[in-house]
């Protein structure tokens, strides 16, 4: 298939082709999950452009480690050691309110990690619950 992907249609196409253990994935240059999320938090901005109040949190999880890295990292650069603040750039999110959580890995930049899926199920319940 890698073959196929590599000599054929994606042969001067500007794509990534990644081979996993279980999977091909196949990506336009320059896409990763940290630019799909600015992107969206982009469009959160624009919909709602009176935000005045930074967003309550952003948590992200992964369990891809070398495809999730990017997002657990999102934040950092646009974060000041003196406010702990995120630029407009990155849609009004204090640094503190940015949660990055890896699944079953602990050698990652995320901030947590849990075990395994069922704890992120456990965690989301506790987000739930606590909130209602």
């Amino acid at each position: 298939m890698l073959q196929h992907l590599w000599a054929g249609p994606t042969s001067n196409a500007s794509v990534d082709i990644v081979q996993g253990r279980y999977y091909v994935e196949v990506h336009s240059v320059g896409v990763t999950k940290g630019s799909a999320m600015e992107r969206i938090l982009g469009e959160i901005v624009l919909q709602n452009k009176s935000i005045t109040t930074p967003i309550d949190y952003v948590l992200c999880i992964g369990n891809f480690l070398g495809k999730d890295e990017d997002i657990y990292t999102f934040f950092e650069p646009e974060i000041t050691k003196k406010t702990k603040k995120v630029s407009s750039t990155r849609c009004c999110v204090k640094g503190e309110a940015y949660f990055s959580v890896a699944i079953g890995n602990t050698h990652t930049k995320a901030s947590y990690f849990l075990d395994s899926s069922d704890d992120v199920v456990h965690l989301i319940h506790k987000l739930y619950t606590q909130r209602n």
